[in-house]
């Protein structure tokens, strides 16, 4: 996903207008007060999409791993949602499967509600 979100911020940063940073340093902010005060903010929205995005296609990739490897050599590609699909469907421990389900859906759930929350702190339209 390096490429793609890669891609996205060069799309983010070009639509960045160029009077705004000339206006910055003409009023004497250095490059990184630069950055900080006028690039950051206006990629913001960028950084929240790619955020969600990211969290999302990592849980997605059970697929993939399961198709290539089934969690193996050794366990080490075995990621939560193939743990739990091992478990439910391979060892038929079904409570102990839902039990990490619940688990996997309160640690996305959190991440969800604090990016949610922070949206509201960083994100500039």
């Amino acid at each position: 996903m390096l490429g793609y979100n890669m891609i996205i911020y060069l799309a983010a940063l070009q639509e960045i207008p160029e009077e705004l940073v000339e206006a910055a340093r003409i009023d004497g902010a250095r490059p990184w007060q630069t950055i900080r005060q006028v690039i950051w903010p206006l990629v913001s929205p960028t950084t929240f999409l790619l955020l969600i995005t990211g969290l999302i296609m990592t849980i997605k990739n059970f697929g993939i791993i399961q198709a290539i490897t089934q969690g193996g050599p050794g366990n080490s590609t075995t990621v939560l949602s193939l743990f739990i699909y091992q478990n439910a469907f391979r060892y038929y421990e079904m409570g102990y499967a839902a039990a990490i389900s619940w688990a996997l859906f309160a640690i996305i759930m959190i991440f969800t509600v604090l990016q949610w929350l922070g949206q509201k702190r960083w994100v500039h339209y």
